[in-house]
């Protein structure tokens, strides 16, 4: 029904879900000309559980519906937070699969749970605006519970495509203007070593900021994503307009203004195409799968 958040630090989704079991029992066929309710607990039902929940609440009384031919069917609403593992290699640009995995306490061999391709369904009208669900696909398999023991398992996968926009607006293209304005040291003489020096110490500043105020909305991963690459990259390269400066400074104090000079119209084309490389290699694989 709905997915309204999804947090990457917390690892966790919330989710609103409707589930419906069908399944016959023989014994409960008399004939009768008409369905009854009866609580869940006083027929024998499936007892499916569902693994990645953390805290979730039924919505609905816990009812089956009896056909006369013994067909039971039983409808559950459930809302609340389900854990999941992220693979945030390609943040901003990610993909995830939101998983709903259910288990019954039986064998494989004793009781299967099979989806029901025309229910397996998402809403159209989702309420989370920074992400795109899609449809979700559901598959059957076994649930390892400990070596040797084995339970019937299906896996309801709900895939997410984040909305890379806010991220690409708000911080890349910011960060990428704070290691423009590094540069502009390039273009003052290297006489004046105080503006220099303030430019590029102010941008190592700013992306520093820029780093912290994000790692707050992420996990801690032991790996970089694109964003992280991207990100050691900018600071690599203010850092090194901060050596540029203090360098064509030096050599400028030492009578050495011809070479301060040619390294300052070396660095006003160097450095560009440094940052072009820093790009194409954080963000590359996005472009080429997109």
């Amino acid at each position: 029904m709905d997915i309204p958040n999804i947090d990457d630090a917390d690892q966790s989704y919330v989710a609103d879900v409707f589930l419906r079991y069908d399944w016959k029992d023989r014994r409960l066929a008399n004939g009768r000309d008409t369905p009854c309710t009866v609580p869940l607990a006083a027929v024998w039902h499936p007892d499916v559980l569902m693994v990645n929940r953390r805290s979730v609440e039924s919505q609905m009384n816990e009812v089956v519906e009896i056909q006369p031919d013994g067909s039971v069917r039983y409808v559950q609403r459930l809302y609340g937070g389900f854990s999941l593992a992220l693979d945030l290699r390609s943040f901003p640009f990610d993909k995830q699969r939101l998983p709903v995995t259910l288990v019954a306490r039986y064998a494989p061999e004793e009781v299967r749970l099979i989806p029901d391709d025309e229910l397996l369904a998402a809403s159209k009208s989702l309420s989370n605006p920074n992400w795109l669900i899609g449809s979700p696909e559901a598959s059957a398999g076994e649930y390892q519970v400990v070596p040797g023991r084995t339970i019937t398992q299906l896996q309801i996968l709900f895939p997410a495509e984040r909305r890379s926009d806010y991220y690409v607006w708000k911080l890349i293209v910011p960060m990428s203007f704070v290691v423009f304005m590094s540069w502009a040291a390039f273009w003052i003489s290297p006489q004046n070593i105080a503006p220099r020096i303030g430019l590029a110490a102010t941008s190592m500043l700013t992306l520093i900021a820029f780093r912290l105020a994000l790692g707050s909305s992420l996990p801690p991963i032991p790996y970089l994503t694109q964003f992280d690459v991207f990100t050691v990259g900018a600071t690599m390269l203010v850092f090194a307009a901060l050596v540029e400066a203090v360098a064509t400074t030096a050599l400028w104090d030492r009578e050495r203004k011809q070479l301060a000079h040619r390294l300052n119209h070396v660095s006003k084309v160097l450095f560009p195409a440094a940052f072009a490389v820093v790009v194409a290699f954080s963000f590359g694989r996005f472009a080429i799968s997109v």
